[in-house]
């Protein structure tokens, strides 16, 4: 009987303890369960035994809301080979480089930009080129943020390539890839954690600056000036310029007869010079005769004929010995228009020079005497212009 009883006592012993263990197990079954590699949200991809390379990563250290992040893709392959980036690029149009959409979804991102560079080569050594695709990006919530799946198409073209075309991506070593090939790959979600621009406390009164303040000291307000000052000044400036215009006027621009006597002169050292001749000479000094006329009697003597001119002189009561030396010069300058071989040589006493300085002098004498008149008198002395007088005597 005691032999019995200990048995029966050591199978209940075993039982406990094999329900104690099971249970153990149980509780074991039910505690969390490590994160499965599909769980893991990681940043960067790498393709691995494709034809093609392909590199996905989103660059960015420590990203905050709003701050700018590049989702980057760059696809080697051998030279020749279509390359068809992921449709992202439907949501905004055709591929044109520089190309910026404006806040268009990307998941749990903001798509504000996107670059594209084909065709670049990778090393001196290799025939390989690349493609990238670059996505600006940015966020504006905290926490873990994805990307969404991506895929790129490939095929390639052309001839096989040799094996010193080899290209080392990474870990991988890429060799001897068959014309013809093509596929996809498949990019997963890339994420990253974006922090937020809050404290810990996440307390609407504690933003965190993003610059520091400055001190700037309050200015004083400027002081106003009085209307009489402005007025002042305004007189002060007005009175400057009006000399400023009269010295410009008197020192930079000559008067007429300074400049008929100055043209004169000229005149005659070229002569003296044998620099021109004697048909140069009188239509050069009814040219200026004509032009000082105009200039200072405010008549158009360019435009009238020779005994219009010599009218215009008689009428302004010129000396009968100028009037005579104005007539050769212009008859001189008329004949050489036609028959240049008739023109007398030019005499020395007196010469064309001292005719043409005769009339300019004569106008001066005349002109200062009617300014002794009008300032005796109070009277301006009216001058009839040549059609006046040519109607009158109609």
């Amino acid at each position: 009987m005691k032999r019995i009883e200990r048995l029966i006592r050591s199978l209940l012993l075993l039982c406990l303890v094999m329900a104690c263990w099971t249970q153990h197990r149980v509780c074991q079954g039910q505690s969390p369960a490590p994160l499965a590699d599909a769980d893991i949200v990681q940043h960067r991809y790498q393709s691995a035994g494709a034809p093609v390379s392909v590199t996905a990563e989103i660059v960015s250290a420590n990203p905050q809301v709003a701050d700018p992040i590049e989702y980057r893709i760059m696809v080697d392959a051998p030279i020749g080979t279509t390359v068809v980036l992921p449709p992202v690029l439907a949501t905004i149009g055709d591929e044109s480089l520089g190309r910026t959409p404006l806040d268009q979804p990307f998941a749990d991102f903001l798509l504000t930009g996107i670059q594209i560079s084909r065709d670049i080569p990778i090393d001196a050594k290799t025939s390989w080129r690349r493609t990238q695709l670059t996505l600006q990006i940015e966020s504006l919530q905290s926490g873990l943020c994805r990307a969404p799946a991506l895929e790129v198409a490939y095929q390639i073209s052309g001839a096989a390539p040799q094996p010193s075309d080899a290209v080392t991506t990474g870990d991988q070593k890429v060799v001897g890839r068959k014309p013809g090939a093509q596929g996809t790959i498949n990019i997963p979600a890339l994420g990253v954690e974006v922090a937020s621009v809050l404290v810990a406390s996440d307390s609407p009164d504690k933003y965190r600056d993003i610059k520091t303040a400055v001190a700037t000291p309050a200015s004083e307000p400027a002081a106003t000036l009085s209307p009489l000052i402005w007025f002042a000044g305004g007189a002060l400036s007005l009175v400057l310029l009006g000399l400023g215009c009269y010295w410009l006027r008197q020192n930079r621009i000559p008067k007429a007869d300074r400049w008929a006597l100055q043209r004169i002169a000229e005149l005659e050292r070229a002569y003296a010079d044998e620099r021109v001749a004697a048909v140069e000479v009188y239509n050069a000094l009814s040219a200026v005769l004509r032009d000082y006329l105009e200039s200072a009697r405010q008549t158009p003597a360019t435009a009238l004929s020779t005994e219009e001119f010599l009218e215009v002189l008689k009428r302004n009561h010129f000396e009968t010995s100028v009037i005579a030396g104005a007539r050769t010069i212009l008859s001189q300058s008329d004949a050489s228009k036609f028959a240049p071989k008739s023109v007398a040589s030019i005499g020395v006493n007196p010469s064309p020079f001292d005719h043409a300085r005769a009339i300019v002098e004569e106008s001066i004498r005349l002109q200062t005497e009617s300014r002794q008149k009008q300032r005796q008198t109070g009277l301006a002395a009216v001058q009839p212009s040549p059609d006046l007088a040519r109607k009158a005597e109609a």
